[in-house]
């Protein structure tokens, strides 16, 4: 039977490829994302929340003064981005754009779809009676009580690097 020699340049060679074998199986990492509902000037959080790209998201809105519903469904997008997919509303009037996606009326309600508006984020003064809930997924995330009345918010993505995530907890 013939011996196989090992010279020192392949044994540290098997060593370096075994060390990142182990490596990525135990330490990889992970881009996790979170959504976050904020105070504007204090930066108070009021929400965080991980999302993955993809994920639906929904406002449901009581206009203030026509008391009409008001719809809006987003997609979480690529570098934490939210995409306006539709919106639904009893009535079309000021603040409605005539000339976006595909117009349809649907149980009352003037749908606008198709529209693919990209936004970084939302920011809005908040009402407890206007906003009746933000939805993820289907699941209420928060309702217009859950949050500071009268105070200016923003909902946004954030993604970080996450050493492990196979450690970590999930939500």
């Amino acid at each position: 039977m013939k011996r196989i020699r090992i010279t020192g340049r392949q044994y540290i060679a098997f060593l370096v490829i075994g060390f990142i074998l182990l490596f990525f199986l135990f330490f990889s990492f992970k881009t996790e994302k979170t959504l976050t509902i904020q105070h504007q000037d204090t930066k108070t959080t009021y929400l965080e929340i991980k999302v993955q790209e993809g994920d639906s998201l929904t406002f449901y809105w009581m206009h203030s003064f026509e008391h009409i519903p008001w719809n809006e469904y987003y997609v979480l997008g690529k570098d934490n981005r939210l995409v306006l997919q539709k919106f639904e509303v009893a009535g079309f009037g000021a603040g409605i754009p005539e000339n976006e996606g595909t117009v349809s009326v649907e149980n009352g309600m003037v749908v606008m779809s198709d529209l693919n508006t990209v936004f970084n984020d939302i920011h809005w003064i908040h009402s407890q009676t206007a906003l009746i809930a933000i939805m993820l997924k289907g699941t209420v995330i928060a309702r217009g009580t859950d949050l500071p009345h009268r105070e200016p918010l923003i909902l946004k993505m954030k993604g970080s690097i996450s050493l492990c995530p196979r450690f970590h907890s999930k939500q």
